[in-house]
């Protein structure tokens, strides 16, 4: 097995195994923690994602990108620009103090304050033996530091929920676990002789034009775009207040699950595949039949979802979260339609249009917070979350017009390519809701209506259905060898 393939599997195996724990440990964070410290834990595990992204800068990205021979000339740039970020993240914490206090609600708490100050440093630790792990790809090493952090966190959330549930351990709990992580990674990088520290004899600012077009386009692609998937779950407790915010964010984070071990991990592997080809003809064929294995596999996990969105409240969560229950209803339409766009998203970055990738990140990013802030001013939670949702499928939309549009394909193409997996989704729902007329028995109901409609789809599609399961495997043969 090549280490491309085994990176893979590390990687999407440690992702089901931290999603899968988290959801796991949603009871005892419902039930014996408050909502306010709930939504300001969520907030903090976010911003951390946000630090260790923003403080290279982008030039993580570019060290990443270059090859081996080159990586050596920008490793000091990488140094530099991460700490300048680092000091720059320090003085805005020492001097407005409205940072701290919003991770620590405020409290009286030195060792609290201490312990949010030393978050850009950790961040800093994080970011670089990340960029080196990642260069290498050890990601089972990354991977491992991973689960071995998540499983610490969430036995000691566990713990202290039946013993004793306060916000301060809550978030002392949460940073600690991230030191460990960042301990291992340092572990990781020496036992693999990575460097962490600046190269001697080499430009301690080496800006070149290569460097300048990276940073510029893609180095603030990939910021603006975790700050996209990433600050919703901080502004949320901004706009609808700590008490609130949680039923949005903790909705938001579980609904995403099937998309991320699905349709994600799929484009991470033929994104090598699609850059090697680069011909627009294999790009369509390859794109398209992802597109209805995804489809076909994500269409009866996100109607479950949205289907048995009271029960799943209630086993989960409590069933005084009802707005809860409102976000799993719908949230799984976004999920389908950004699960559909992102393999073509990769279209950009191939067809080397880094400008495409910043613009649609710096518009979901706008799009999501005036979303949240205007649907919540105007209609409270459900104006918020149903704004989300139309703004969020708007964007990809235009998104995925415009990559379509970059490999010479038809609008009208695309739809013919996916119109039996939207029939299936109809289905889904159009017998659901019929035969809810007739029985109120949901269990059977579910298992008719996905009887019915799975053996429909099933007899038009066999021979396409097999055909496109057959070309992915086959290219994920062809870069298994990268």
């Amino acid at each position: 097995m090549s280490k491309f393939v085994k990176s893979s599997v590390w990687s999407i195996g440690a992702n089901f195994f931290v999603r899968a724990l988290s959801i796991v440990t949603y009871p005892f964070l419902v039930r014996y923690f408050l909502r306010s410290d709930i939504s300001i834990f969520k907030s903090l595990q976010s911003f951390i994602f946000i630090l260790v992204t923003v403080i290279p800068f982008g030039t993580n990205y570019l060290y990443i990108s270059s090859t081996k021979e080159n990586r050596l000339n920008r490793w000091n740039l990488v140094i530099l620009v991460s700490i300048i970020s680092t000091l720059i993240l320090v003085f805005l914490f020492m001097f407005d103090k409205r940072i701290v206090n919003f991770f620590i609600r405020n409290e009286i708490n030195s060792f609290l304050a201490s312990l949010i100050l030393i978050l850009p440093f950790l961040s800093l630790v994080k970011s670089i033996a990340l960029t080196q792990l990642t260069s290498n790809m050890d990601f089972k090493e990354i991977s491992l530091a991973l689960i071995i952090k998540q499983i610490l966190l969430y036995s000691l959330i566990i713990c202290v929920s039946l013993t004793n549930a306060k916000f301060s351990l809550l978030i002392t709990i949460l940073i600690f676990t991230e030191i460990c992580e960042g301990l291992l990674l340092i572990l990781f990088c020496y036992k693999q002789k990575l460097k962490i520290f600046p190269i001697k004899g080499k430009k301690v600012f080496p800006i070149d034009k290569i460097s300048k077009k990276f940073l510029l386009f893609s180095g603030l692609d990939q910021i603006f775009i975790v700050l996209a998937l990433q600050f919703p779950t901080i502004f949320v407790v901004i706009v609808m207040g700590p008490v609130l915010a949680p039923e949005f964010q903790l909705a938001l984070y579980a609904i995403n699950i099937p998309a991320s071990l699905i349709a994600y991990q799929v484009s991470r592997v033929i994104f090598p595949y699609l850059s090697e080809k680069r011909d627009d003809e294999k790009m369509r064929n390859t794109l398209l039949r992802i597109e209805f294995i995804i489809s076909i596999l994500l269409i009866p996990i996100l109607f479950t979802i949205s289907f048995f969105s009271k029960e799943i409240v209630s086993l989960v969560f409590d069933k005084s979260w009802s707005n809860a229950m409102l976000a799993f209803t719908f949230l799984p339409i976004m999920v389908l339609a950004s699960a559909i766009n992102n393999p073509f998203s990769t279209i950009a970055a191939v067809k080397e249009k880094p400008y495409i990738q910043l613009a649609y990140s710096v518009c979901l990013l706008g799009g999501r917070i005036l979303s949240i802030y205007i649907g919540f001013k105007l209609a409270g939670f459900i104006g918020a979350l149903l704004l989300f949702i139309s703004i969020d499928v708007l964007v990809r939309s235009l998104r995925l017009m415009i990559d379509i549009y970059l490999i010479k394909m038809k609008i009208i193409d695309f739809i013919k390519n996916i119109r039996y997996t939207l029939l299936y989704g109809l289905l889904l729902v159009s017998f659901s809701q019929l035969l809810m007329l007739m029985s109120n028995r949901k269990v059977v109901v579910f298992i008719l209506s996905f009887l019915i409609s799975s053996s429909i789809v099933f007899v038009i599609e066999k021979k396409r259905i097999f055909d496109n399961i057959k070309v992915i495997f086959q290219s994920f043969k062809n870069v298994s060898s990268i």
